[in-house]
């Protein structure tokens, strides 16, 4: 079976843009790419974040990219709660990765839209553009940012518009009518590449502990050629930070349970980057706590810091130690 990694279709989606970024780097080069995406031969898409997730998880492809947070709209609950709960699939990198919205269409001037397609989170992040510049238009919600732009090279109907990216805009030739149209400048989204099992052992990284063992295992140092190469292609690679998520069952829902667990952290001195509850599909006000913190697997603590976790809780899942990279700004 070739290599392949999924991503949410069709071509010209951000998360066809992680992916690619990934896997290419911003300069094309197979050496700019992550370490773990060097075998990546193929990269498939796939209509929905749960056929990426299943189809990683029986073994259809060898990995996959998903969006699991977006600085404007908040977090992907359907992401989250499929890693959580639903299959066993573990965290091997995270891509932030810069969001620019553009209106794209075949209609010259804003005052001749009457309808604009998009994502609902990419419409929903341009709220005040739609507000004031297209108030009379019709929304029209679509799978995907690159879905809406390209049925507009199918129909081209005069009046429709579609909020996509710049990649979008390349691979489907459809003008730019108003570029950067977001409500927010610092729009970001966090995309997650998940696989069946933890962190392989290659350059630069190495396997991450298994669920709620004590093994402590330290990561080899980056390659020299692997950094160099990153660093070209715009990725901060040197000093690349780490992330652990956990996902937490408390031991019932009853005063002080959550402290005990974050206490856990704070013994250690660990910062927590997030830290979101949902419902366990159990019980209504039953919940269980998503964990993500600044670890790394060669922490002197990492061992301690699991066990003690064992014991204040009902139980957990490590999801995986993973380096988090930043992609360059791009140029329009």
């Amino acid at each position: 079976m070739k290599q392949t990694l999924a991503y949410l279709g069709p071509e010209g989606t951000y998360t066809h843009e992680a992916a690619l970024c990934l896997v290419k780097g911003r300069n094309g080069s197979p050496e700019a790419a992550q370490p773990w995406a060097q075998g990546i031969s193929q990269l498939v898409p796939f209509p929905s974040i749960s056929d990426i997730l299943e189809a990683v998880a029986d073994g259809s492809v060898a990995l996959g990219v998903v969006p699991a947070e977006n600085s404007i709209e908040g977090t992907v609950n359907l992401t989250l709660d499929m890693l959580a709960q639903d299959l066993a699939l573990y965290i091997q990198s995270e891509l932030i990765l810069n969001i620019n919205h553009h209106l794209l269409g075949f209609t010259a001037g804003l005052d001749k839209i009457h309808t604009v397609m998009s994502h609902y989170q990419a419409l929903a992040q341009c709220r005040q553009f739609l507000k004031k510049q297209l108030p009379h238009a019709s929304v029209v919600t679509k799978e995907s940012t690159a879905e809406a732009v390209h049925l507009l090279t199918e129909q081209k109907q005069a009046g429709t518009a579609a909020i996509g990216s710049y990649a979008a805009h390349l691979r489907y030739q459809v003008p730019i009518i108003a570029p950067d149209i977001g409500d927010y400048p610092h729009n970001q989204t966090s995309f997650l590449v998940i696989g069946p099992q933890v962190l392989p052992s290659y350059p630069g990284v190495s396997s991450a502990p298994e669920e709620t063992t004590n093994t402590k295992v330290a990561p080899k140092a980056w390659s020299t050629k692997t950094v160099r190469a990153q660093e070209d292609a715009g990725f901060k690679t040197a000093s690349v930070p780490w992330k652990t998520t956990f996902v937490v069952f408390p031991h019932g829902n009853q005063p002080g349970e959550l402290y005990k667990i974050l206490a856990v952290f704070a013994q250690y001195q660990i910062n927590l980057s997030k830290i979101i509850s949902r419902p366990n599909k159990r019980r209504l006000g039953n919940y269980f706590f998503w964990l993500d913190c600044e670890l790394a697997p060669d922490h002197p603590d990492y061992a301690a810091i699991l066990n003690a976790l064992g014991k204040e809780s009902l139980s957990y899942k490590n999801l995986g130690s993973y380096p988090v990279y930043h992609s360059p700004k791009k140029k329009m």
